[in-house]
């Protein structure tokens, strides 16, 4: 996902097109990766960060986006 796609759960009411079909949702866990991988390197290299992420995806749409190629 880009990084537009991230909202900060700081309490705020997400609002969302209640007229483009299903939304599903997952949980997913979220890394900032703050530098390429080289050789040798660890997770604990490269990781600074970790969060738990809702995400959410309209099927709908994404179904015919997938249709299209």
């Amino acid at each position: 996902k880009p990084k537009s796609a991230a909202v900060l759960a700081d309490g705020r009411t997400l609002l969302y097109p209640s007229d483009k079909g299903a939304i599903h949702y997952e949980a997913e866990i979220v890394l900032k990766i703050d530098k390429d991988m080289e050789d040798g390197d660890t997770l604990d290299d490269v990781v600074t960060e970790m969060a738990i992420g809702v995400d959410l995806t309209l099927r709908d749409l994404q179904s015919k986006l997938k249709q299209k190629g």
